[in-house]
């Protein structure tokens, strides 16, 4: 009789069955350093959660952001060797971003300079680690920002995390006292939140000890651990990962075009510009003699076509690029491929200045405002992007996108700190009143952060009634915005609807506040209504 394939085995009885142990997850080393540097962005995390929470892009956030930045980047130029210019350059600009987060009180602004800044900062740590893989002076060095935040971070957060608790040795593994210490703090702090307010209403000494912000402060202390945690995890993760993740540079690749294809191409391309160049000549120069194309008025003349340019400008950059790339790892390029790239970078230089002069003739017209602001810096962007292209191609070794990554975070972090709501109603104003702008728009002024108070104080003076009556309206309502009105024997009692505290703080509020203060008595008539 044939035997069963189960008779005989020594797996099928429990008792028998040999027990072979899983193997240890693996985990990355982390030794003193990384133990210092998991505490000090531990407490950074949760300093900087709290501040984002509770007060927002303000001086409490750019702190914690900036300790963070900081920590981080101190902690990979001790463990690499790549001290480079340009990677310092980076950090320093991504620093400088994150500063003038306390300079203004405009969140759309500084929402997009956060994002420059995490940009700068992720280049600069992925320029330090990876220098060898990415050359900073070409496009592919980009390629080290995207994978510093999304590729390095995230899947090796597990094993960052878990050698912070586990050391593994040739004898097994052994656990860490720094991971108890994160993990006990992070279990004291909800046990904390439920115990010190009740501490607090049993004694008064405690209270006078502890102080009674406690009991207001202490529902905050579950979601700032939440998203503390959430902020911490990545950022311990990124420099620990990068150190030790250190791919092999990738063999290079022949171009995959040959110049015939790539000539077809782009003078496909250009003929079709150059056609669209000659039709549109007159119209696209009237803007330098300030003179407006019949049948438009001046805002149709401005935004006629620009946000399909600035696509335009995108796509020209990204090709003229690619063709020099492929055909670049040919002994020399071709004079054609040269030529025709250069047609395509002047066009759009040329599109890029004529847009700027009709949006030029649109401020002179209609005043400024954010939007307009920030079109203009994105329209500079583009033409040093441009420029330094044009330069890469006649001199091949040109460093380009150093010189476009430096240009456009120095343009960044000039418009974070001139404060951008405030420089807007101060030309609109000076504008009115010095007779170029026939009127004024009250209401957008009001819709600006407090940068624009002081500016709003200055209508009250304005030749026109009716400006005068729109500029007490919008001060009354910035106001209210911030203080509970009350009267006592007709005076006016303004009581804040939150208490001031330094994590919200910014400059710009801070000066503008004691000036709505003054001007309360003067606004007396639209707070009663």
């Amino acid at each position: 009789m044939k035997s069963s394939p189960y008779e005989n085995n020594p797996y099928t009885s429990s008792s028998e069955a040999p027990t072979q142990p899983l193997p240890p997850a693996p985990s990355l080393p982390a030794g003193r350093g990384e133990a210092v540097l998991a505490l000090l962005l531990a407490l950074l995390a949760a300093f900087t959660a709290n501040s984002l929470l509770y007060g927002g892009l303000a001086l409490g956030s750019a702190l914690g952001i900036f300790g963070i930045f900081t920590v981080t980047a101190l902690y990979l130029l001790i463990k690499s060797k790549h001290f480079g210019w340009y990677p310092l350059s980076c950090l320093a600009f991504s620093l400088i971003l994150v500063a003038s987060f306390a300079r203004s009180s405009d969140g759309f602004v500084k929402f997009c300079l956060l994002l420059l800044a995490l940009t700068a900062y992720f280049l600069g740590l992925s320029q330090i680690v990876w220098a060898p893989l990415y050359p900073a002076g070409r496009l592919r060095s980009l390629n080290g920002a995207g994978r510093a935040l999304f590729l390095a971070p995230y899947p090796q957060i597990s094993p960052a995390v878990r050698g912070l608790f586990v050391k593994q040795t040739p004898e097994g593994t052994q656990r860490r006292r720094v991971g108890g210490v994160l993990l006990g703090l992070l279990l004291a702090i909800p046990a904390l939140a439920i115990i010190l307010p009740l501490l607090v209403r049993s004694d008064a000494a405690f209270e006078g000890l502890i102080g009674r912000s406690v009991l207001a402060n202490a529902a905050e202390l579950i979601p700032t651990v939440l998203f503390g945690l959430m902020l911490f995890l990545p950022a311990y993760a990124r420099p620990v990962a990068l150190i030790h993740d250190d791919p092999e540079p990738s063999p290079a690749k022949p171009g995959r075009f040959p110049p015939v294809t790539l000539h077809t191409f782009l003078g496909a391309v250009s003929f079709v510009y150059l056609l669209y160049l000659f039709s549109q000549l007159a119209y696209f120069f009237s803007a330098f003699r300030g003179i407006l194309p019949e049948g438009y008025t001046q805002a149709e003349y401005a935004r006629r076509g620009f946000f399909e340019m600035c696509v335009l400008f995108s796509i020209n950059l990204l090709m003229v690029i690619i063709a020099i790339g492929q055909v670049r790892r040919e002994p020399k390029t071709p004079w054609l491929t040269k030529a025709l790239c250069l047609f395509i970078l002047v066009f759009s230089l040329v599109l890029a200045v004529c847009s700027a002069s009709k949006m030029g003739m649109y401020i002179g017209a209609y005043g400024l405002t954010r939007l307009r602001v920030l079109t203009s810096v994105f329209m500079v962007c583009v033409a040093v992007a441009l420029v330094c292209v044009a330069i890469w191609i006649l001199a091949p070794r040109f460093p380009y996108m150093q010189i476009v990554v430096l240009a456009v975070l120095a343009v960044g972090c000039f418009t974070g700190w001139m404060d951008v709501d405030t420089q807007v109603a101060r030309y609109n104003v000076d504008a009115y009143l010095s007779g170029q702008l026939t009127t004024v728009d009250v209401d957008h002024l009001g819709g600006l952060s407090e940068g624009a108070v002081p500016q709003l104080a200055r209508l009250l003076e304005a030749p026109d009634p009716q400006v005068q009556a729109e500029a007490r309206a919008a001060l009354a309502d910035m106001l209210r915005e911030h203080y509970r009105v009350d009267w006592e024997n007709g005076a006016i009692v303004l009581e804040p609807w939150e208490e001031p505290l330094l994590r919200s703080w910014t400059w710009t509020q801070s000066q503008a506040l004691p000036l709505l203060e003054a001007l309360a008595p003067k606004l007396q008539a639209e707070l009663q209504e």
